[in-house]
């Protein structure tokens, strides 16, 4: 079975056929563990045009755009679409990056803004449950996992975002702490989820997501849509 190995802004990936996984009778979570060597963050399993992201610890990662442009890379193509978490997903590759158009507008999303533990937790819900922390001055690493850890709150666990506020020229800094992986160098969902709570609060142009691993840009399209675009790339393959 070939896997193919790559990232988008550093979020690390596997990619392997749905087929192939089949033929091997190998387990996702098993894949995942023998793959453990190269640090990834998912496993992108593909099925003709749907792909399905596990995270590192073997669950469904529900929606992943850094993983989904990374698959875009790999395919080899020049546009193309993908399925996700039941949307469909249209992408085009520019120059070194990768465009997605998601078919989703600013007001799609679920908001909450809640207090836990005395903090602003503004949360963004839509394929995958982000909840964003500003200007947090405690360890983030350990308050991002009581959020994980409160099924009360969050009965499906959490991806965790601490951002510097305000927002200056659109451009927002992130440390990010996903569910089911831990600490991870970018994450697509979490720029959407970060860009529409900087358009919840009247910001109406570009808006730059900047993480360890790189930055990736959201903007709306003239039919409302959110155009998300990154960098991604292919960087081997086992087999």
């Amino acid at each position: 079975m070939q896997v193919l190995v790559g990232d988008g802004c550093g979020n690390r990936f596997a990619l392997v056929e749905a087929g192939a996984m089949a033929a091997s009778e190998l387990s996702p979570g098993l894949i995942i563990h023998q793959c453990r060597d190269l640090d990834i963050d998912g496993l992108l399993v593909l099925d003709g045009v749907r792909l399905k992201i596990f995270n590192a610890d073997g669950s469904d990662g529900g929606a992943c755009f850094n993983g989904m442009r990374f698959a875009a890379v790999a395919s080899g193509l020049e546009g193309g679409v993908f399925e996700m978490a039941n949307q469909q997903i249209l992408w085009q590759k520019v120059g070194d990056d990768v465009v997605l158009e998601l078919p989703y507008t600013a007001s799609d999303f679920e908001c909450r803004l809640l207090i836990i533990e005395g903090i602003e937790v503004a949360t963004v819900d839509f394929s995958n449950p982000h909840a964003i922390i500003k200007n947090y001055s405690g360890y983030e690493q350990e308050f991002a996992e009581r959020l994980q850890a409160d099924s009360e709150n969050f009965p499906n666990s959490v991806n965790v975002e601490f951002v510097k506020f305000p927002y200056e020229n659109g451009e927002i800094s992130a440390r990010i702490f996903e569910r089911g992986v831990g600490e991870i160098l970018a994450c697509g969902t979490g720029a959407v989820a970060l860009a529409v709570d900087a358009w919840n609060r009247d910001f109406a142009g570009e808006i730059t997501v900047k993480t360890w691993g790189g930055s990736v840009f959201l903007s709306k399209l003239e039919n409302g849509k959110i155009s998300l675009r990154g960098a991604a790339r292919l960087t081997g393959n086992i087999d």
